[in-house]
C-alpha cells in the first residue's frame, strides 16, 4: 500500500517544471481564445447615478450619462438589457459642497450579465454638492400633436402638485415642473393618460414624488379658428 502511495506521489512530483509550464501555457491559450471569440460593443447614454451623503444633493453634474464599452460573446452582448445598465458612484461621507472630480471606472458599471465593462467615457465627471431641501410645486401636462377633429380645451394633472427633493439653491428658483409630452395627434375625443414627471433640470438631480401623474386631456368639438355662432 505504501509503495502504491509512493508511486502516485512520484507521478505528481515528477517533471514539476514541465507540468507547471504546461499549465501556464494552457491558461494563456484559454485567455487568448476568450479574447478571440469575444466582441466589443459601445452602449451610449448609460445612466450615471452618483450617490451622495445624507443631507446633501447634487447642485451640478457635468454629464447625466456616460458611454460604456463592454466585451463578451455575441450572444451575451445581444442579451443585454440597456434599461438595467447603470454606472453607480458612491461618494464618501466626508465629501463637501465644493466642486469634485469623480472618476468613473468600468468596475462601477452594473447590470451587465455575461459581459464586462472595459472602458467608460467620460471617465471623469465634475460634481458640486449643496444642502438638500424640499419643495412642493405645481405640475403641468405638456402635449404635442394636433387632434384629428376639435381642439384641446384643457390639460389637467392629478395630483396637481409634486414634491421635489434636491439642492436648496436650485429649488428656490423652480416654480413649476412638466410631464413628459402626451401625444394628442389624431385624437377625436378626451382621454386620460399617465405620464412621468420630467426632471426640472439637466445638470442637477431632483427626486420627484410621485414620479408620474395622471393627465386628463379634454378635447372639444370646436376646431381651431372656428367661431361660435
Amino acid at each position: 500500500m505504501a509503495d502504491n502511495w509512493f508511486s502516485i506521489r512520484s507521478l505528481f512530483l515528477k517533471n514539476k517544471r514541465l507540468k507547471g509550464l504546461s499549465l501556464l501555457l494552457g491558461l494563456v491559450s484559454w485567455y487568448v481564445i476568450q479574447d478571440t471569440i469575444s466582441s466589443e460593443k459601445e452602449i451610449t447614454e448609460v445612466r450615471l447615478q452618483i450617490k451622495v451623503p445624507d443631507g446633501m444633493a447634487i447642485f451640478n453634474q457635468s454629464v447625466p450619462t456616460v458611454n460604456v464599452t463592454v466585451r463578451g460573446s455575441q450572444d451575451d452582448l445581444q442579451a443585454l438589457d440597456r434599461r438595467q445598465i447603470e454606472a453607480v458612484v458612491q461618494l464618501s461621507e466626508e465629501t463637501g459642497p465644493l466642486p469634485h472630480e469623480v472618476i468613473v471606472t468600468p468596475a462601477m458599471v452594473q447590470g451587465l450579465r455575461g459581459a464586462r465593462a472595459v472602458a467608460v467615457h467620460p471617465a471623469r465627471v465634475q460634481v458640486t454638492l449643496d444642502r438638500q431641501s424640499e419643495k412642493q410645486v405645481p405640475v403641468r401636462g405638456r402635449i404635442i400633436g394636433i387632434p384629428l377633429s376639435g381642439q384641446v380645451d384643457s390639460v389637467e394633472c392629478q395630483p396637481a402638485t409634486v414634491r421635489l427633493r434636491g439642492p436648496a439653491a436650485k429649488l428656490e428658483t423652480t416654480e413649476v415642473v412638466y410631464t413628459q409630452p402626451v401625444d394628442v395627434d389624431g385624437r377625436v375625443e378626451s382621454f386620460v393618460r399617465r405620464s412621468a414627471v420630467q426632471a426640472p433640470g439637466d445638470n442637477w438631480v431632483a427626486k420627484i414624488d410621485p414620479a408620474d401623474v395622471q393627465v386628463k386631456v379634454t378635447i372639444s368639438g370646436k376646431t381651431p379658428g372656428q367661431e361660435r355662432k
